[in-house]
């Protein structure tokens, strides 16, 4: 209640001389007076004059008090229950989660009166939980989700109760543990296992092409096997049986490889499903059935990127496309002579969708290639991006005019660096959004690069919208333009450099890869033939698991593609022949928020319609698949091993659930006294201020009565 020390923040020898001095100016002031008053009246004015120098002196050093309290810290310990999908495995003699539930009672039973206890379930995620009120959940099994919680908070002890068998992420147990809080993980589930056939993994490519052949292969784990079997797998693809196969298990406990091949037949998102038939006496039959989902195309984006003189803008950019997996990018570099370093692939840019031209068409590119490429664009009206550089001849660019969102093409200008100003305040065209989070999208702008420009000026034509701008030399230039005229679609990039982004984000782990993410969305916008819609929902998750939270993002616009703030998204999902209405949160921005737990596996349909003043203006649609977490079954043993080194990495142990009682010793902590310091700030409290006024007054008064005004 009491501080234990109290210091200011001014000087002792300070105050003395500030004392002093405020006690010889008002004895100076009242040595003599007018009329001449008796020596208390003097004195007593002398003392009040003088308080009224000190107060005022010393607010020009802004005083503080410093008050340093004991206080007593009670030990904290966290419970993380896991109630992941896993934990509800039962048979008949045996049920998880009813362990579960009574090893968590067994722990608060043995938490000493001291102890501040906080409880969490944890999956995919960590919720707050009560004793009350602990259920399961249809999520995965992440620890990474718990490491990340501690890392924010201040446990002394921390008890993880799990089965231990990590379904989502990966943390390296050997290292050491980076925190000061205690790790005690206690087991739950049997140790020993019997006869068991699991499909562990299924190996494919998440992203396939129609007609192409699907190859795929099963992982098949097998333990105690006491005879000589036939394995019989069948093979769905949505819900219909495609394939079955017949292979001879040996006795024994080994993994097995098999593989499958069929050939794609529908475009979309496709459900697959490998589904190994039961063995006698196998102990699980819950990891005898593996789902995944594969996104069929029709075929990959073709890109061609056309370099008038190797430069680092067309070599980064061509090596972040060729990262992505469903492009096929071809690149082309000039000589002096105007031809090309892998001249026999020339025949292939008839079959392009996208040309990227950087510093091209160039002083040494011929009248030949110029007239072959402007063909294509004539015929096939494959999109357009254009970055002008240094390389790039105002001349030949004129060819391109009719394809380009300049009426009128800048002028050549001497070399200058600009600035990219941060569009993130004044527009919100979701090209620029590269994440959902608000602080991410802020800290890649805040990354942008000097960008040399070589042109400026010119006349834009209508329906051209300057996403990206540069300030330099009291002057904007518009850097990046987007061009859409009668389904057709390019962009322009007025300058170079833009490949320093990529690596000024390298020291980013959360925005390492959003200069590639930006790159790739402009050309998957130009690509699309289709119209700008006034209504668009954008998910990056068409494919979640069971238990697993879908955030979407809705926009509206009106005819002049401008984001409508004040409108309003009405969604619904349908699914399993219901439809159900879902929550919209508009962040004021533009941007319609919508997250939410699919109730149950299968495909979602998610419709929006846009309104402003209730009236439509357009509608959209998405497609997410939900998938059942069946790796959760994969393994229905507990995971003595893992459980263990996090324990050990955590400088604690671990306990087998009907050994709970062997915490009770650690969890006895004695109270922790700290020091607290409180700073109160008194040169402005109304306090001193009263008493200065106070002072004051009382000083005036005395001096009216005795006649000294």
């Amino acid at each position: 209640m009491f501080p234990q020390l109290i210091r200011l923040n001014i000087p002792f020898i300070f105050l003395l001389l500030i004392g002093a001095t405020a006690i010889a100016l008002a004895y100076y002031l009242y040595k003599k007076t007018t009329p001449v008053i008796n020596k208390v009246s003097k004195y007593l004015l002398i003392t009040i004059r003088s308080l009224i120098f000190f107060f005022v002196i010393v607010l020009f050093f802004t005083p503080s008090f410093f008050l340093t309290f004991k206080e007593t810290l009670s030990p904290t310990v966290a419970l993380f229950i896991d109630n992941s999908r896993s934990m509800g495995y039962e048979t008949e003699n045996y049920k998880r989660w009813q362990e579960t539930l009574e090893a968590a009672q067994k722990i608060r039973s043995i938490i000493p009166s001291n102890v501040e206890l906080h409880q969490f379930t944890f999956n995919n995620r960590v919720d707050t939980a009560s004793s009350e009120k602990l259920f399961l959940s249809e999520g995965s099994t992440d620890f990474n989700t718990i490491i990340s919680f501690i890392k924010h908070k201040n446990f002394n002890k921390a008890i993880i109760i799990s089965d231990g068998n990590p379904t989502e992420g990966s943390y390296a147990v050997q290292n050491e543990w980076p925190f000061d809080t205690k790790i005690f993980t206690a087991g739950i589930g049997q140790i020993s296992s019997g006869i068991d056939l699991a499909i562990n993994n299924v190996t494919y490519q998440p992203v396939a092409y129609l007609d192409d052949e699907n190859k795929i292969e099963i992982q098949i784990r097998v333990e105690n096997l006491p005879n000589m079997s036939t394995l019989k797998l069948d093979y769905y693809i949505n819900d219909k049986l495609i394939q079955q196969k017949k292979q001879n298990m040996y006795p024994g406990s080994y993994n097995q490889n098999i593989n499958l091949t069929h050939i794609n037949k529908q475009v979309g998102l496709n459900k697959l499903r490998i589904v190994a038939q039961t063995i006698e006496g196998e102990a699980n039959i819950l990891n005898n059935t593996y789902t995944f989902v594969q996104n069929v195309l029709d075929s990959k984006m073709k890109i061609g990127i056309f370099s008038g003189m190797p430069a680092y803008d067309s070599k980064f950019v061509s090596l972040l496309l060729q990262q992505v997996e469903d492009f096929e990018v071809l690149h082309y570099t000039e000589k002096r002579n105007g031809q090309f370093y892998n001249q026999t692939n020339l025949n292939a840019i008839e079959e392009l969708d996208v040309f990227i031209l950087i510093g091209f068409p160039g002083k040494y590119t011929l009248s030949n290639t110029m007239n072959r490429i402007l063909n294509i664009l004539r015929q096939k009206q494959p999109a357009l991006l254009v970055f002008m550089n240094q390389y790039s001849d105002q001349q030949k660019l004129l060819q391109l005019r009719p394809w380009l969102p300049y009426e009128q093409l800048p002028a050549k200008i001497k070399a200058m660096d600009v600035i990219i100003n941060h569009p993130l305040s004044s527009s919100i065209n979701p090209l620029l959004y590269i994440y959902d989070e608000k602080e991410r999208n802020q800290e890649f702008w805040s990354k942008a690069p000097p960008i040399r420009i070589e042109y400026a000026g010119g006349k834009l034509k209508d329906n051209v919208q300057t996403l990206l701008s540069g300030s330099g030399s009291r002057n904007e230039f518009p850097l990046i333009l987007l061009s859409e005229q009668q389904n057709y679609r390019s962009l322009s990039f007025n300058g170079e450099g833009f490949w320093k982004w990529h690596f000024l984000l390298q020291d980013r782990k959360q925005i390492s890869t959003a200069y590639q993410k930006f790159l790739v969305a402009l050309l998957r916008w130009a690509n699309d033939r289709t119209k700008l819609k006034p209504v668009t929902l954008v998910s990056e998750q068409n494919v979640v698991d069971l238990g697993e939270s879908v955030q979407i993002t809705g926009y509206i616009y009106d005819n002049s593609f401008q984001p409508v703030k004040d409108g309003e998204l009405a969604v619904n999902a349908e699914w399993n022949k219901q439809t159900f209405s879902l929550e919209v949160k508009n962040d004021s921005t533009g941007s319609y928020l919508i997250d939410f737990m699919p109730p149950g596996e299968g495909k979602y349909t998610i419709t929006a319609k846009g309104y402003r003043e209730g009236i439509e203006l357009g509608s959209d649609k998405l497609e997410i698949e939900v998938i059942p977490v069946e790796k959760e079954f994969i393994h229905i043993n507990q995971n003595v091993n893992f459980l263990k080194k996090l324990a050990e990495m955590g400088n604690g142990f671990y306990v087998n659930a009907s050994d709970i009682d062997s915490l009770r010793s650690v969890l006895i902590q004695q109270d922790a006294v700290t020091l607290r310091d409180r700073v109160i700030d008194i040169w402005y409290h109304p306090v001193l201020l009263t008493m200065i006024i106070v002072l004051i007054t009382t000083e005036w008064i005395m001096r009216k009565r005795l006649g000294l005004v």
